[in-house]
């Protein structure tokens, strides 16, 4: 799972994936080194399911829904 972040250069995100029940599944920390950044989240371990994923930068937070799909 590839999660692109645009903003400004020194930026700290937090990118969390949770299952439907509200579990932790992976989380982190990034810092962008440029304006726009990818950061990768190696989905191999976990089952197929659809999951939330949360964006927070800075007070803000944007949530969604996933598929992963094997």
């Amino acid at each position: 799972l590839s999660v692109v972040l645009n903003g400004e250069m020194n930026d700290e995100f937090v990118v969390t994936i949770m299952d439907m029940e509200g579990r932790l599944l992976d989380q982190q920390l990034h810092t962008l080194a440029s304006a726009k950044d990818i950061i990768d989240f190696n989905t191999s371990s976990l089952a197929s399911q659809i999951a939330i994923i949360s964006i927070e930068r800075g007070g803000e937070k944007v949530t969604g829904r996933i598929i992963i799909q094997h």
